[in-house]
């Protein structure tokens, strides 16, 4: 059986997108504003959200040329949905 996954994720681009939003304070400020405007419990509105202002934020490429055409956005969206968990609840509440 092939590993096709990047350091847990389905692939290098999800990685390395998720790496600059948490790892970057400015875009992890950003965004952490994001999920407090759009917060709800649709998986699909929040992951709509996440790629328009990744797009928005870091154009076609991560800082790294990895391609945010091939990220995989529901990956994406879960893993920042448990790093502002708490943001989710709040709102849920």
């Amino acid at each position: 059986m092939e590993n096709n996954t990047y350091n847990g994720y389905s692939n290098r681009a999800t990685w390395n997108l998720i790496l600059w939003i948490i790892k970057d304070e400015s875009a992890y400020i950003h965004f952490r504003d994001l999920y407090h405007r759009i917060g709800g419990d649709v998986i699909e509105d929040r992951t709509k959200q996440v790629e328009q202002t990744s797009r928005e934020w870091f154009g076609s490429t991560t800082p790294d040329d990895d391609a945010l055409d091939d990220v995989n956005w529901i990956e994406a969206t879960e893993t920042l949905d448990e790093n502002y968990e708490e943001i989710i609840a709040e709102i849920l509440a």
